[in-house]
């Protein structure tokens, strides 16, 4: 039986350590993956997926930010979970309109309360 866990984050801030069944361990690019076991090529590609279909809906990927980020970190942020930045300029003119992104001088910041107005998840679950 495999539990896959899915989550978002910045690699510079997390170290991957291997365990007692790896001798080594590493982060990967979803694309530039090793060869893997099992069906597990099959799980990396379908957690992909469903990130890639939650980001901007969702605060994960705004997880992936500081507080307080400027623009191109934004778009970096995106171009990373993404693999483009295509749907970017879609997406910003929706939490703008919103309110759930609002600039902040030079930076801006995230209003999750707006954003998890813009999830049909979340408003399917009663959050």
């Amino acid at each position: 039986m495999t539990a896959l866990y899915v989550a978002a984050t910045d690699r510079a801030r997390a170290a991957a350590t291997a365990g007692d069944d790896a001798s080594e361990v590493g982060w990967f690019p979803p694309d530039e993956l090793p060869a893997l076991a099992f069906d597990h090529g099959e799980l990396v590609a379908w957690a992909v997926a469903h990130l890639r279909d939650r980001v901007g809906r969702t605060p994960v990927f705004f997880d992936l930010l500081p507080r307080r980020f400027r623009g191109a970190e934004l778009t970096a942020a995106w171009s990373a979970v993404t693999g483009s930045k295509r749907g970017l300029a879609g997406e910003l003119r929706r939490w703008v309109t919103s309110g759930a992104l609002i600039a902040d001088g030079d930076r801006h910041h995230l209003d999750r309360r707006a954003l998890a107005r813009l999830d049909p998840l979340a408003l399917r679950a009663g959050r």
